[in-house]
């Protein structure tokens, strides 16, 4: 007989994805959910915050802000682009990220779904 007529509990089926290319699934009862979801944003609203703080004291570009406050990791950002990551990844770097072609800027917007005059915008939420 199946677990959960016994327990007579609903529950509900997460994924986790480990940024590696691996998938889990895990079953929790109805109602502990919400705490899981709660803790899934905010350690999505921290990382936007920590790239909004180095975006500020000049250690990261932009776009590194950018990916984290749409939800995308690098890997995707780069197929998304069609960049290789390591060139994503350099454009990450301040230094280059002031070097780079209003044509490459216009690519990153529309990925983040947003003009390229706002690229440079790290207060948006």
């Amino acid at each position: 007989m199946d677990e959960e007529l016994i327990f007579g509990e609903n529950k509900e089926l997460f994924y986790n994805y480990d940024g590696l290319g691996h998938f889990s699934t895990k079953k929790m009862p109805h109602g502990e959910s919400g705490i899981f979801l709660n803790q899934m944003w905010a350690t999505f609203n921290d990382r936007k915050l920590k790239a909004r703080e180095e975006v500020i004291a000049g250690k990261r570009s932009p776009i590194c802000y950018h990916m984290e406050r749409v939800r995308i990791d690098m890997l995707t950002l780069a197929l998304l682009i069609g960049y290789s990551p390591f060139k994503v990844k350099r454009h990450f770097k301040p230094r280059v990220y002031k070097h780079l072609s209003q044509d490459v800027k216009a690519k990153y917007a529309e990925i983040f779904e947003i003009k390229v005059e706002q690229l440079e915008n790290i207060n948006l939420d």
